[in-house]
């Protein structure tokens, strides 16, 4: 059962899911036939009007979709690695599209520190839509890897973009899920961590790169003496009398 969705709405849902190695990256798209087409003309995959559209959809949703997703981690942009594409459903068909990249707590479990990952979805901008972001880990209890992150576990259970009208008068915008990852002994991020990630922008900024206090000094704050010593140099040297003028010029001509 279901409905399909209105034409020129366009609903995503993007999951984040550890694993012991890797991060893997689901995106859902949920759309009509006739958007599809229209999707398919924007990445310059036209179709006949006859032939099946969800085929060709997916085989080419794998590549284009990634090219407008960002995962960064610590601030660093890492490569996102085409892993498959299938149709999955739920109240209505969706294309889901799999992509993975190293797990990097797995790769330093000497680490105390959680790793910051964040990933930017900036898909179908000209439609409306709704977008939804969940993550969870597929590691047992005893695990060698924790994922924290404020977003729910699965897609679907988010209230926040439940609409009875499929998003159709919302305007899609780019949307971003930050998690951190680290080895299970690590601490969790702190209130303060959490609070520099959302405050950072959408161009993959991290916590790890902001100041860790705002009343820090600038970094450049240790040249102050030595250019007052400079400019109080130049003062004096002004001020006083030329010594050289006097040696050239001794009174009694």
């Amino acid at each position: 059962c279901g409905h399909e969705l209105a034409d020129g709405v366009v609903q995503t849902g993007l999951q984040l899911v550890v694993r012991e190695d890797v991060i893997e990256v689901r995106y859902q798209i949920g759309l009509s036939p006739n958007t599809a087409r229209e999707v398919l003309n924007q990445w310059n995959q036209p179709l006949l009007a006859e032939a099946p559209v969800f085929p060709v959809f997916r085989a080419a949703a794998l590549e284009h979709v990634s090219e407008q997703l960002t995962a960064t981690v610590d601030g660093r942009t890492v490569s996102l690695r085409q892993s498959s594409v299938k149709e999955v459903r739920r109240h209505h068909a969706r294309v889901e599209c799999r992509y993975e990249f190293d797990n990097p707590a797995s790769a330093d479990l000497r680490s105390t520190t959680p790793r910051l990952i964040r990933i930017v979805d900036r898909n179908f901008p000209a439609y409306n839509g709704t977008a939804e972001v969940a993550a969870k880990t597929m590691l047992q209890t005893d695990g060698r890897v924790s994922l924290w992150c404020e977003a729910p576990s699965v897609l679907g259970r988010s209230t926040e973009t439940a609409t009875a009208d499929d998003g159709a008068n919302a305007k899609r915008t780019p949307v971003e899920l930050l998690a951190w990852v680290g080895p299970s002994d690590s601490q969790p991020p702190t209130r303060r961590q959490l609070a520099l990630a959302r405050a950072s922008n959408l161009e993959g900024e991290s916590a790890a790169s902001a100041p860790t206090d705002s009343t820090s000094p600038p970094a450049w704050w240790w040249l102050a003496p030595a250019a007052l010593v400079t400019l109080l140099g130049c003062v004096i040297r002004l001020a006083s009398p030329n010594p050289t003028s006097d040696t050239k010029n001794p009174q009694g001509d």
